[in-house]
């Protein structure tokens, strides 16, 4: 199969254990799977708007792309707009590549799984979430604020159909 992950966890230059486990998950399924993983991020004093790095290694391709951050009054809205567009981004340059995934893979909710909503109806493709964060057993979701609950809610009702 053709696999194309994004996550909100990964190892990168700054912090080279954030999501290790992840990457490790990646490499298994790479052993008999084309996976593509892309885990977009926003980076503080970085001058360009957008930079891709790529790396491979056999079925696994590695796309870390960092986006300016924004910290002006609007820097949610501003950021999440330039998460889509990072994401969308690798998308793209895959697609024009004749990169055909067969399934999306969420890792770690919320903004991966509403990328791979809008991706899934884009691509024409299902895709499934994995979730690892103990906040939902330690209690931290529940202190969560009812935006959030309601969008992770909303997220969840979307693989229903």
């Amino acid at each position: 199969m053709n696999i194309l992950m994004i996550t909100k966890w990964y190892p990168y230059d700054k912090d080279p254990q954030m999501g290790v486990f992840i990457q490790k998950h990646a490499r298994a399924i790479a052993l008999s799977n084309k996976i593509h993983v892309i885990y977009a991020y926003s980076a503080e004093r970085q001058k360009e708007k957008f930079l891709h790095r790529e790396s491979e290694n056999g079925n696994l391709t590695e796309h870390r792309i960092s986006y300016q951050k924004d910290t002006s009054p609007l820097s949610k809205i501003i950021n999440a707009q330039r998460y889509k567009q990072a994401v969308e981004m690798v998308v793209d340059t895959l697609t024009h590549r004749g990169f055909k995934a067969d399934i999306l893979h969420a890792y770690i909710l919320l903004r991966t799984g509403w990328m791979a909503r809008q991706l899934s109806r884009k691509l024409n493709i299902p895709y499934i979430i994995s979730e690892q964060w103990s906040g939902y057993a330690t209690g931290k979701y529940a202190a969560q604020s009812s935006v959030v609950k309601r969008l992770t809610k909303s997220v969840l009702k979307m693989l229903q159909g």
